[in-house]
């Protein structure tokens, strides 16, 4: 599934989720505009890497994505060049233990933010090797790494479990409170 595939197929999901858990709220945050390939080289510029063709490819057709999923704000190359959103992760990213970065804790400062968590500790991270970031994704929040091999694996995660989360919150939404 391509990041225009993803995007489509996400949406509506999204937005089923988001009325469940803020009816009548804020409007669902909506992907940023396409990067254009002269920020996406930009950035790649900036940062003295080759960015991830997948990762790559999502930028240019989102180009950040403030509440991601509710929960996390996906960076777009402004954020790759520096930002408030970048600083919170990096120093996010310094406070996770060593424990926790797993077999990471010898390459903390080779870990690429690409996303950081709005309420907790949560960094996204791709790894950096040999000027090129490499296609495993890990999400960092000072328990065990989660490691998806791709970041396409990473939004595919996103979109397949956004059924069961729609209905576990309807589910609870109608079940009766206890006095």
């Amino acid at each position: 599934m391509n990041a225009s595939e993803f995007i489509s197929a996400y949406l509506p999901l999204a937005q089923k989720l988001w009325e469940v858990l803020v009816p009548g709220g804020e409007p669902l945050p909506l992907p940023m505009p396409a990067a254009l390939e002269a920020e996406v080289v930009a950035a790649e510029h900036h940062l003295r890497v080759k960015l991830d063709p997948m990762h790559r490819e999502f930028l240019l057709h989102a180009n950040g994505w403030s509440e991601f999923s509710g929960t996390f704000s996906l960076f777009g190359t402004s954020d790759l060049h520096g930002s408030a959103l970048m600083d919170k992760a990096q120093q996010q990213l310094r406070l996770i233990s060593n424990t926790a970065l797993g077999r990471y804790r010898s390459k903390r400062k080779q870990l690429l933010p690409v996303a950081v968590s709005d309420g907790t500790l949560g960094v996204l991270c791709m790894l950096i090797e040999k000027g090129q970031v490499q296609p495993p994704l890990v999400w960092f929040d000072n328990t065990e790494p989660d490691e998806y091999p791709t970041f396409d694996a990473y939004m595919e995660k996103q979109l397949t479990t956004l059924p069961a989360s729609i209905a576990y919150f309807t589910n609870r939404e109608r079940r009766p409170r206890a006095n």
